[in-house]
């Protein structure tokens, strides 16, 4: 039984912010709220994890008001945004990314626009890139089969390329002209839920480490009867994965696919959840054999950074995979979750 944050409800919103070593963008962030929500009962509830770029400091020394949740190691995305929502007092839970940057007259319409729908489980507004762009491969349609055929193997760079598959199986179409419309997700780096729909449905499942947190919530906030909404007359800038700047992409990869795998087992029928493991796994099986290959062939030739990026992220794939699902234990793959 999932457990209930308080009734009480002294603000109309509380912002929920998981930071993770992006000071910079974390200041510009909450500076955005401070000048933007005046006309808003607002709580900004800041939680960083585990941070070593001085954030914690910046938000103590700047922003005093901020409710600062400083944890002394990583909660991932889903752990830091439920330790929020516990905190939270607001009569809407927001969570967002730092690297959110609110746009004046922004905050005041999301709320106004729950309020005139009480069919609507949660919201977001259109999201922008810092140089007014419309942004795109943020609100996706909930996984199938075929996606996973599509974009998830090496069919991708070819289906990417076809904006009729995009549309068809990969993207929600999006219509500038469209005052509002309803999506089958909303990404959890920038929505707004509504409390009551928390209280049925739960909070974020934090057995995913990173990824698919969102859309496991999304999904459970459909299922609940509630509606996904994108208010496209509103917008916040969203730099976009500054946490992952700097990342290992072998982790980011290994972490994805294994994240998708698990939405898939919690949600899939008995077929779906065999035939994405045969396509994930498979794909990455058959790469890094070709890869293997070409090692041994081409042995004492430099190869491109491409190629070798390509042979760890398949080799570290395989690896987490079967220590996931057989209980094997590779020490490198155990010595890098653990950061």
């Amino acid at each position: 039984m999932s457990e209930k944050p308080s009734r009480t409800c002294p603000f109309d919103v509380s912002l929920v912010i998981v930071n993770w070593n992006t000071r910079t963008e974390l200041e510009s962030c909450l500076r955005s709220f401070a000048t933007t929500s005046k006309s808003v009962a607002v709580e900004i509830i800041v939680v960083d994890n585990a941070s070593v770029d001085g954030s914690p400091a910046m938000v103590r020394s700047e922003f005093p008001d901020v409710h600062l949740i400083a944890n002394s190691d990583n909660k991932g995305f889903a752990g830091g945004v439920n330790q929020g929502i516990r905190a939270a007092l607001g009569k809407y839970i927001f969570v967002l990314n730092s690297d959110i940057v609110s746009q004046e007259g922004t905050l005041l319409k999301l709320i106004a626009a729950m309020d005139a729908s009480p069919e609507v489980g949660a919201i977001a507004p259109r999201l922008i890139n810092s140089d007014g762009s419309l942004q795109k491969d943020f609100f996706r349609k909930l996984p199938t089969l075929l996606q996973v055929l599509l974009f998830y193997t090496a069919l991708s760079n070819v289906a990417k390329s076809q904006p009729r598959l995009v549309r068809k199986y990969f993207e929600e179409t999006t219509d500038e002209l469209v005052p509002e419309y309803d999506v089958q997700q909303i990404p959890g780096g920038c929505i707004m839920v509504r409390r009551e729909v928390i209280d049925r449905v739960g909070m974020m499942d934090e057995q995913f480490v990173l990824f698919f947190e969102d859309v496991d919530w999304c999904y459970r906030i459909r299922e609940g009867g509630w509606k996904l909404r994108i208010i496209n007359t509103v917008s916040m800038i969203h730099l976009g994965g500054r946490s992952f700047i700097g990342r290992d992409r072998t982790w980011m990869l290994g972490r994805f696919m294994l994240s998708l795998n698990q939405y898939v087992d919690k949600h899939g029928s008995l077929w779906f959840r065999i035939s994405t493991k045969v396509l994930t796994f498979g794909n990455s099986f058959i790469i890094f054999l070709i890869r293997v290959i070409q090692k041994t062939i081409l042995k004492g030739i430099q190869q491109k950074q491409s190629f070798q990026e390509s042979y760890r992220s398949h080799s570290y794939l395989l690896k987490l995979f079967l220590e996931y699902y057989t209980g094997m234990t590779f020490s490198k793959i155990s010595k890098r979750d653990s950061k």
